[in-house]
């Protein structure tokens, strides 16, 4: 995944996709357990999935070990144009606004989450507690709803503190002994950084409802008749009710858990429906993994490199760096035979033979953090930063024609092909770094091999 704002896209729209799915087909089937793994799996899938690639064909393998001559390798650029695009006079930086209010999105969620942990803690520090299997009894003078987090029960003090069996301990204690609260936790915390998807709130409804489902039944199956367990239900009292990461006996999924109880099971044959979420599944990964081929490039002028990360926050195709319809490739990226050290080395680039003086452009929109002269390597050298962790080279350049410092657009004019360094001839040696390590540069360039033999 190229930056953190499309992967956040792609996860919105694949967790809305996989839970309107979810919705639709498995929210009233009376399966609780599977119901719950199935929430975990449509978060779990969401944040995973966008960062799946499918393996696809390479427009280009340059690799030194394919049995046929590189050199006269013909090199045509597709559809994009190296032509130089007019900079735009007034960038709307409507995107940069989109940004801000995220980040004050998840700023207010953030505080939000951790107020209700520490009145949690609070409440828990200033209770009296007791021992009770596996869990503790945690008896408050405040008037709550019993409620568990973790192995923590929290309960009324009037109303339980001699009471050791009691439904609605014992149904506290299954979200306890089922680990529940992590479950809301996670829930939670995906919340904050997708607060802006509607789904989010009701997906949180569902899973706590499903909890809610898992503990009546049981409750109901081992500590308590049904007219009974109904009856306290039914008797539901307006209280304190600490919301987000509690399980709450008394709550808003209170008709909705009365349902459940009354309503026929599922069959178990309905199970079977189950297997359709595999095909959404890869429906997504499909979509995730297609989607930057089918972001149409745009060449916009850049003011800055933060300027570029914002704007630029599709993945974008690099161009051509020589100008023209044609070239002949000299030299691929991998291990080869070094034409002046006479030994195996690894060339990190790749060699575009051109006359001298050739016009050389920027691949993409950037900015230059390097202009030098290195003697009996590179030779005059500009190095570009773009979006995304990208770094390309351009090197042996016979003249610049770009400053430090200065804001490139894709197709602008950067320098001249030359032989300036250690070299046999005229040629630009072009390499590209993805987060400071070489990359082959032949997977970000538009280019259509046709080899000769």
């Amino acid at each position: 995944m190229n930056n953190f704002w499309e992967y956040l896209f792609l996860v919105s729209i694949g967790f809305t996709f996989l839970y309107v799915f979810f919705w639709l087909f498995y929210r009233k089937k009376t399966f609780h357990r599977v119901n719950r793994l199935v929430l975990l799996f449509i978060l779990i899938s969401s944040l995973l999935i966008p960062n799946l690639e499918l393996p696809q064909n390479s427009l280009l393998a340059l690799n030194p070990s394919v049995a046929f001559e590189w050199k006269n390798i013909e090199l045509w650029a597709d559809s994009f144009s190296t032509e130089p695009v007019a900079p735009n006079q007034n960038p709307v930086c409507w995107l940069l606004v989109l940004k801000m209010l995220y980040l004050i999105g998840v700023s207010i969620f953030s505080l939000r989450f951790l107020n209700q942990l520490i009145r949690l803690i609070r409440l828990r520090l200033r209770s009296s507690t007791k021992k009770s299997a596996s869990q503790v009894l945690v008896y408050t003078k405040n008037k709550i709803t019993p409620f568990s987090f973790f192995y923590w029960i929290f309960l009324p003090e009037d109303e339980f503190a001699h009471i050791d069996k009691h439904p609605i301990i014992e149904h506290e204690r299954t979200h306890a002994q089922q680990w529940h609260s992590i479950d809301l936790l996670f829930t939670e915390i995906f919340s904050i950084f997708l607060w802006f998807v509607p789904f989010v709130y009701s997906f949180k409804n569902s899973i706590k409802s499903v909890h809610e489902y898992l503990a009546d039944s049981r409750t109901i199956q081992y500590h308590s008749n049904l007219i009974d367990y109904l009856k306290l239900l039914a008797s539901d009292t307006e209280k304190y009710n600490l919301t987000g990461l509690s399980n709450n006996f008394y709550c808003k999924t209170l008709k909705n858990r009365i349902t459940m109880i009354t309503k026929s099971k599922s069959t178990p044959i309905s199970k079977i429906q189950y297997l359709l979420i595999l095909p959404a599944l890869a429906v997504m990964t499909i979509a995730c993994s297609n989607f930057d081929k089918n972001i149409e490039p745009k060449k916009n002028k850049i003011d800055s490199l933060e300027d570029s990360s914002i704007t630029d926050v599709y993945h974008r195709k690099f161009v051509l760096p020589i100008e023209g319809s044609k070239c002949s490739l000299s030299s691929g990226f991998g291990m080869r035979y070094h034409p002046i050290k006479k030994m195996e080395m690894m060339h990190n680039g790749i060699d575009f033979k051109s006359e001298t003086r050739t016009p050389v452009v920027a691949v993409a929109d950037g900015v230059v953090i390097k202009k030098e002269f290195q003697k009996d390597t590179y030779g005059n050298v500009v190095v570009i930063e773009h979006a995304n962790g990208l770094v390309t080279l351009y090197a042996q350049l016979s003249e610049f024609k770009t400053e430090l410092g200065q804001s490139v657009y894709q197709g602008q004019e950067i320098g001249l092909v030359g032989s300036s360094g250690m070299s046999t001839g005229p040629h630009l040696h072009f390499e590209v770094r993805k987060e400071g390590e070489f990359v082959n540069p032949a997977d970000y360039l538009p280019i259509v091999v046709s080899p000769i033999f």
